[in-house]
């Protein structure tokens, strides 16, 4: 490559300037890349303000029940927690705010969450456990 470097002079200008625009290319898609970063950045941000008002204006109900308990919902599996459920060991809110918490914990510490509907769902388990002691035949099967 050298050799035919020197053998054709008029060629160095020409390859000086491809490496040039190819050196200015890279640089433009870099910068690009780092604008959309930050834009996700601050998209990201944002997201996270929202979230993070949304829990401060509707907290979490306490949990009432022992931390014992707790970590058993956490270890169950779903047909475990169903057999709990019919046993009227625990409610659906029971295990709700138990997954909420631990969530709402883990999640916000590591900015895992997103979007959170804590509300509706909780509206959701107050509504299965309302159907669940009015008939409970009704309230059949592992995705009740």
């Amino acid at each position: 490559m050298v050799q035919f470097l020197f053998l054709h002079p008029p060629l160095l200008p020409i390859l000086l300037a491809i490496l040039s625009i190819s050196v200015i290319s890279l640089i433009d898609s870099i910068l690009k890349s780092r604008s959309k970063a930050s834009k996700y950045a601050q998209l990201a941000l944002e997201k996270q303000n929202q979230r993070d008002q949304q829990l401060e204006a509707n907290p979490l109900p306490k949990l009432t029940i022992s931390t014992s308990l707790q970590e058993k919902i956490l270890n169950s599996d779903v047909f475990t927690l169903l057999q709990m459920l019919q046993a009227h060991e625990v409610t659906s809110e029971d295990i709700l705010i138990t997954y909420l918490q631990r969530a709402s914990t883990i999640g916000l510490d590591l900015n895992l969450l997103a979007e959170t509907n804590f509300q509706e769902a909780l509206a959701q388990a107050k509504e299965c456990d309302r159907l669940r002691k009015e008939d409970p035949t009704r309230c059949q099967g592992v995705f009740f």
